[in-house]
């Protein structure tokens, strides 16, 4: 179910389970970046990466991902224009998290994702990542991101 309340969405996730684990989606066309975080720890960390086959398998994917890591909640990071609009791409993550409620039976969230995959290349940079390397993380970073701005925000 996609809850649009903070509040509301940490409550159902506690509801399943004091010590939870929320997943975080960073959705491009081409990959999907995924980061996780745990109630114990509280430090969102990058996971991996999911590469795009057709709505059906990745949808299938994260529904078991979720499923093995025993997740209590998806935290979808949701790129709004810089002006605060949802454009094309925002739409398409909608499209595609609506497909994925669907199908999974925990709570789901929308967090503003504005800038995360360049923050994300800025700091991988700084750490001396090359630009080659960066392509191969940085959506896992981004969703790290997505995460700590979400976590910030509660």
């Amino acid at each position: 179910m996609i809850i649009t309340n903070p509040n509301q969405f940490i409550n159902q996730v506690k509801s399943q389970s004091p010590d939870f684990k929320l997943l975080g989606l960073d959705i491009g066309d081409k990959k999907i970046g995924i980061g996780m975080v745990n109630s114990i720890v509280l430090v969102p960390m990058p996971f991996s990466i999911l590469v795009r086959t057709n709505i059906k398998k990745d949808i299938s994917a994260i529904k078991k991902l979720a499923s093995d890591q025993r997740i209590n909640g998806i935290v979808v990071g949701l790129p709004f224009q810089m002006d605060g609009q949802e454009g094309e791409q925002a739409q398409k993550v909608r499209s595609f998290i609506t497909k994925l409620a669907k199908q999974v039976d925990l709570p789901i969230i929308f967090e503003d994702e504005r800038m995360t995959t360049k923050i994300a290349n800025t700091m991988l940079g700084q750490g001396g990542v090359n630009r080659k390397q960066r392509a191969l993380v940085d959506d896992q970073v981004s969703a790290q991101l997505i995460l700590a701005s979400f976590l910030k925000r509660i």
